[in-house]
């Protein structure tokens, strides 16, 4: 890109670069649990607890790099957890090896009981009820919440992010780079005409593990009485059937899992402002039935 004159980035970052301070264990001081539980900041320090965060910590350092040695317009979004599926249904969510984040995983257990997913489609290690890792958390229903963020959100947050990146006012707002922040020392500053923007792109409210599941179980019952009035026979069961329930397993917790990941997005919302549509961003109901 350096090469080519094309100094101007959009990276997507991951929210997993924070990682975990410190394990969130049921019996853990007081102290430790509230750090665990605090929603992510930018200015929050780094803790990347696996070889995917580690990547995506070094590609936003080498960006910095990058933005030291010359005039670069770098973007660091930080996704949360984005969901959901462009609404025409062409373009959306499919693992090419088993998924291992919680919406596919339930989108495939649901398909599997409602006789949706084609014998040759339905993979062995594919698992006929939802696991549930961690029913003890201190949180409300005693599962793991995570800050879930609409694909569709998260693309208007790209667009948004390149037009302020690419405004003449345009400053910096990386903490990294921020010399009165801990994040900075001995780092260089950036060259003369770089700006290093950072974002945290959720919602700034979590979903439990089960409160997908059952807004999840809610829009099948949807789709299920639709298809019963329109007469047709994907509807695979009589109206007197009880309702949609997806199968779930609970199991203990993960090593390294915490309780709660919420973003802290008052950044985005500031210099964002066309990116925050407050009450109107797609909820969970909407991220569920696309």
């Amino acid at each position: 890109m350096n090469d080519e004159g094309c100094r101007t980035i959009v990276f997507s970052s991951s929210a997993v670069v924070y990682g975990a301070a410190a394990p969130d264990f049921p019996h853990a001081p007081p102290a430790v649990i509230q750090a665990a539980y605090a929603a992510k900041r930018e200015t929050d320090p780094f803790y990347p607890t696996n070889p995917y965060a580690w990547t995506k910590l070094a590609c936003e350092e080498l960006l910095r790099d990058a933005a030291a040695a010359a005039p670069w317009r770098v973007a660091l979004l930080r996704y949360f957890n984005p969901v959901g599926a462009h609404p025409s249904g062409l373009i959306g969510e499919d693992p090419v090896n088993q998924a291992t984040n919680l919406m596919p995983i339930v989108a495939n257990v649901a398909a599997r009981h409602l006789g949706l997913l084609a014998a040759r489609d339905a993979s062995a290690a594919d698992p006929p009820v939802l696991p549930v890792f961690g029913t003890d958390y201190s949180t409300p229903d005693g599962t793991a919440v995570r800050d879930f963020i609409h694909v569709m959100d998260l693309a208007r947050g790209h667009v948004d992010a390149y037009d302020a990146l690419m405004a003449p006012t345009a400053t910096s707002t990386d903490p990294a780079i921020d010399a009165s922040t801990a994040l900075a020392a001995g780092r260089a500053a950036p060259a003369t005409g770089s700006v290093v923007q950072t974002f945290n792109l959720g919602l700034g409210r979590g979903a439990s593990v089960l409160e997908v599941v059952r807004a999840f179980e809610s829009v099948v019952q949807a789709w299920q009485a639709e298809q019963r009035l329109a007469g047709h026979d994907a509807a695979p069961s009589p109206s007197s059937a009880p309702p949609f329930r997806l199968p779930i397993c609970k199991r203990p917790r993960r090593v390294g899992d915490v309780g709660l990941v919420v973003a802290d997005n008052r950044r985005a919302r500031t210099w964002l402002p066309r990116w925050w549509r407050g009450d109107d961003m797609l909820d969970l109901h909407a991220m569920c039935a696309d």
